[in-house]
């Protein structure tokens, strides 16, 4: 049953979401389409520099080609005029060696001076041969060392090709480092999220249930002997209101009644609950009162949205109390001018709460009638008594929707492990132990609307640990 609190919170919630969803779509979107853009002309770049890291490089080879065959072209100058110099210092030489002291004053004369001018003019092709051999030889040198610059740098530009060509996109490299960065963890995670569940539910159920179960229970008041009556139910119940009596009821509940009541609307049920009872959806309630002497009304109560919904009439003696889900009650009968008496009991000091998250629950102290609804109709059943000894009953989980104050309550372990590690049944089981009544589901809720599907298994799990 959806309150006005949980429908506001979560219209809020989907609101602020949806919010957030279009605004991170948006921010998303746009740093997609920055970052392809921006890769494209990254990529656009590298393609032009490697065209042009080509380019380059054969320019260097038809440098180095042309250098390499300068080269071979100076060794053969070099060893051409290496011998012309070799001709030339050995006939230097033979001259000098026939121009000698006896040839100068008993020789041919004329000879001698012919031998002279040849000596001279061979001296100055010997050095004209040597002063060409040191510039071949520098040039030559020259030529060495932009061979090896142009090697220098066709190296250069061969490893910057090749790392371009083997070069990742940029997404790749990183994702690799990304995935360098959190492998640790995605491993751990991983590994929860395939093994996690499969061994919490092996510790849960071998481990801490057995604890729990062995743990002491919760008793709200003493042992009652009989209080609670069951007077009607059904999809639709008839209500009769006596003289002085009040009825206070959920609008969208109230089908029918007789005219000549008087009516009035009321808030909330419990002022001193003002949470409790927006939660639980007990506001903007009809109060319906019969203030004619000797007559009484008739009232019909029907839920007009969920056609599953059951009513129930409850009868609460005086000097008895119900501990009751306030989301399950539907209208209130009081007496005269006597207010419904509702306790909030809190559970902290009982760590079996603080393991069951169920921190709170509460009491109605009659005398009063409640019309209660329940998915599919409300059982009431009855266990131990006055003629029985007290007796122990084991219920699903989440179909108790109240019980007398003096029965304990406990848990109890599930009956098979597979069932519970299958999601077929929860963990644990209601356990009452006494005597007193019970008052059950016959099916489990099953959620209003969308949002309540959406939200329902957060909020059930908040309103189970407030006793709504």
């Amino acid at each position: 049953m959806q309150s006005l609190l949980a429908r506001i919170v979560a219209r809020i919630a989907e609101k602020a979401m949806t919010v957030v969803v279009i605004v991170g779509l948006g921010v998303g979107v746009s740093a997609f389409w920055i970052f392809v853009r921006e890769q494209q002309l990254l990529e656009r770049d590298r393609s032009v520099r490697q065209q042009q890291i080509v380019a380059e490089l054969g320019q260097q080879e038809l440098l180095r080609a042309a250098a390499e065959a300068q080269m071979e072209k100076f060794a053969a100058q070099i060893a051409e005029e290496a011998e012309r110099l070799e001709r030339a210092a050995k006939l230097v030489q033979t001259l000098a060696e026939l121009d000698t002291w006896w040839q100068r004053w008993f020789g041919d004369a004329e000879q001698a001076r012919r031998n002279r001018e040849r000596a001279d003019s061979l001296r100055r092709l010997r050095d004209e041969t040597q002063s060409r051999l040191r510039g071949l030889g520098h040039e030559r040198a020259a030529t060495v060392d932009r061979i090896a610059g142009l090697r220098a740098s066709e190296a250069d530009l061969r490893r910057e090709l090749r790392a371009i060509e083997t070069a990742q996109p940029e997404w790749v490299r990183y994702m690799v480092r990304g995935w360098e960065r959190a492998q640790t963890g995605l491993v751990i995670a991983v590994a929860a999220y395939l093994f996690g569940p499969s061994i919490w539910k092996l510790v849960a159920y071998f481990l801490i249930a057995p604890l729990l179960a062995r743990a002491r229970g919760v008793r709200v008041g003493d042992t009652e002997v009989a209080g609670l009556f069951p007077e009607a139910r059904g999809v639709s119940v008839d209500v009769s209101l006596w003289p002085g009596e009040r009825l206070e009821v959920r609008q969208r509940f109230l089908q029918a009644s007789d005219e000549g009541l008087t009516r009035r609307t009321r808030l909330l049920l419990d002022w001193r609950h003002p949470l409790t009872s927006l939660t639980s959806g007990l506001v903007e309630l009809t109060a319906l009162r019969n203030q004619r002497a000797g007559t009484v009304a008739r009232i019909t109560l029907a839920d007009s949205r969920a056609a599953q919904q059951e009513l129930c009439v409850i009868e609460v003696s005086a000097g008895s109390s119900l501990v009751l889900r306030p989301r399950a009650l539907v209208a209130v009968i009081t007496p005269g001018e006597q207010r419904l008496r509702l306790h909030a009991r809190w559970l902290l000091s009982h760590w079996l709460s603080w393991a069951m998250l169920h921190f709170r629950i509460f009491e109605l102290q009659g005398p009063c009638r409640l019309v209660i609804a329940g998915t599919r109709g409300v059982r009431v059943e009855t266990i131990g008594g006055t003629d029985r000894p007290p007796a122990r009953r084991r219920i699903n989980r989440g179909a108790v929707i109240g019980f007398s104050s003096g029965l304990e309550h406990r848990v109890a372990r599930a009956e098979t492990f597979w069932a519970y590690y299958r999601g077929h049944h929860p963990l644990w089981d209601d356990l009452f132990f006494g005597s007193g009544t019970l008052l059950c589901e016959q099916a489990g809720r099953t959620g209003a609307d969308a949002s309540e599907r959406r939200w329902g298994a957060a909020w059930n799990g908040f309103l189970r640990a407030i006793g709504l």
